[in-house]
């Protein structure tokens, strides 16, 4: 059976395990077939949305707990597909990231952009989360502005250095914010993904 009907067939845990897999050792049929599965999921998104915004003057949407759920997927498949430097994985990116829910989503996709940025990125769309509600989007944000060295987001980060809020991982936005700007300044090396439990849901 192809790996294809498995991803599909165990949806969030299919994108969850996709992320867990070496990209450099991934043979290139078997990654075409995952990242194809993988960014279906989030083009599927926005056939949905466009077929729910000719229905919305009659009443239709979709519930509360479907939306949630299909916003967990997207983000499991945006992740695995950053994890497998697929730039799809960049389409509706910022769409999402400006959604006010799920933050430990959100914020296991920004994380993953401190180990590999798609095609197209501009470190200033950073802004806005560095903005947010969420301790933990705001930190991971500062990480992702540290290690591309984004001179442009210094002023941003340098507000930062006052915020005391702890994250989940036990590490204030302060301190990101300060690591961020010493990265920035070459005085602290390159974040590496095995120095803190990555932040991530199933």
């Amino acid at each position: 059976m192809p790996v294809s009907c498995h991803l599909r067939r165990f949806s969030r845990l299919g994108a969850f395990f996709a992320g867990l897999v070496d990209p450099d050792t991934l043979a290139g049929p078997i990654r075409q077939e995952i990242t194809d599965v993988l960014a279906e999921r989030i083009h599927r998104h926005y056939v949905v949305a466009r077929t729910n915004a000719g229905s919305r003057q009659l009443g239709e949407h979709r519930p509360p707990d479907a939306q949630i759920d299909a916003f967990r997927e997207r983000m499991n498949a945006r992740k695995a597909l950053l994890h497998l430097h697929d730039d799809r994985g960049h389409v509706g990116l910022w769409e999402d990231l400006g959604i006010a829910i799920e933050p430990g989503y959100r914020a296991m996709v920004v994380q993953q952009l401190a180990s590999w940025v798609p095609s197209g990125f501009e470190p200033w769309r950073l802004r806005p989360l560095l903005h947010d509600d969420f301790p933990d989007i705001r930190a991971t944000a500062a990480l992702v502005a540290g290690q591309l060295k984004a001179a442009v987001l210094i002023d941003e980060l340098q507000l930062l250095l006052e915020d005391g809020n702890e994250t989940s991982y036990k590490k204030t936005v302060a301190v990101e914010a300060s690591e961020a700007l010493d990265r920035i300044s070459g005085k602290r090396p390159p974040w590496e993904a095995h120095r803190r439990q990555p932040v991530s849901r199933i």
